[in-house]
């Protein structure tokens, strides 16, 4: 991390890890509104159990404006374990039943959503994501084993006093006004000839096919229906589809009719 200068007013803003994790959170709870604006964030810590028992406490909820989609946020300072703390946490997490029992400590969040509203909301499963304040291979590598998706908010401390906050890495579909079109797929296990690409899972439930590129020749339209694994949604493709080195997104063509398409980049 570096420093940076502002001009107007001129002040120097030096990188500064907080002491504690709380301050952490507490300075992402100030800014996450302005990093993603189509959410809104509160402290939110239940104990979140797994079907073995394990039990974990998440830092953050964020909720869509729009009351349709939620994530469980987990904040943590690059310098904890990597394997003594923020794996065990993340992979309880993972595996945490999230149903309306948690309907109670939502309503305390926010305040202003009805008791319906969230009800509804649990009976989707929560996105998942990490923040950091610096980024790491090994964090990296745990959130996308863990099928968490991974924030990087660097803190910085002024010249004169006050925080700033560098926006290093932020998953597109959260830091964007408007709901996306474009949803990243990232590959997961291999099943024989095929792979599994996962999907955010804030990915809608209504798009439950996706239409596969066009092949040459085949007149057509084939479709592959979203499935869903422990880590969330996601598509069984063959590796003819997407080979090793190639990419994958889902465009949304037309939500009034459910229409997503695969978009292959080789």
């Amino acid at each position: 991390m570096r420093s940076f200068l502002t001009e107007n007013p001129p002040r120097t803003f030096k990188p500064r890890t907080p002491s504690y994790e709380r301050d952490f959170e507490e300075q992402v709870l100030r800014v996450i509104n302005q990093i993603m604006p189509n959410y809104k964030a509160a402290a939110w810590k239940p104990i979140i159990r797994d079907w073995h028992g394990h039990g974990a406490k998440p830092d953050i909820t964020i909720v869509s404006n729009d009351l349709d989609d939620w994530y469980v946020v987990e904040v943590e300072l690059a310098s904890h374990s990597v394997s003594g703390h923020i794996a065990p946490q993340l992979e309880t997490l993972r595996n945490g039943i999230y149903d309306r029992s948690l309907v109670p400590s939502l309503q305390k969040a926010f305040p202003g959503v009805g008791v319906e509203t969230l009800t509804r909301l649990t009976n989707r499963d929560p996105g998942l994501l990490c923040v950091v304040d610096q980024y790491t291979e090994p964090i990296s590598r745990t959130c996308r084993s863990s099928g968490f998706d991974l924030a990087v908010l660097e803190p910085y401390y002024g010249d004169i006093g006050g925080w700033a906050v560098l926006v290093e890495r932020l998953p597109s579909e959260l830091s964007r006004l408007t709901a996306p079109t474009t949803y990243v797929l990232r590959r997961g296990d291999p099943l024989g000839n095929s792979v599994v690409m996962e999907l955010p899972r804030s990915f809608p439930a209504s798009l439950y096919k996706v239409r596969l590129p066009a092949v040459s020749g085949d007149q057509d339209e084939k479709f592959v229906h979203v499935q869903h694994f422990d880590r969330g949604p996601g598509l069984v493709l063959s590796l003819t589809i997407v080979p090793e080195h190639a990419s994958a997104t889902v465009r949304v063509i037309d939500p009034a009719r459910n229409l997503a398409e695969l978009v292959i980049d080789q």
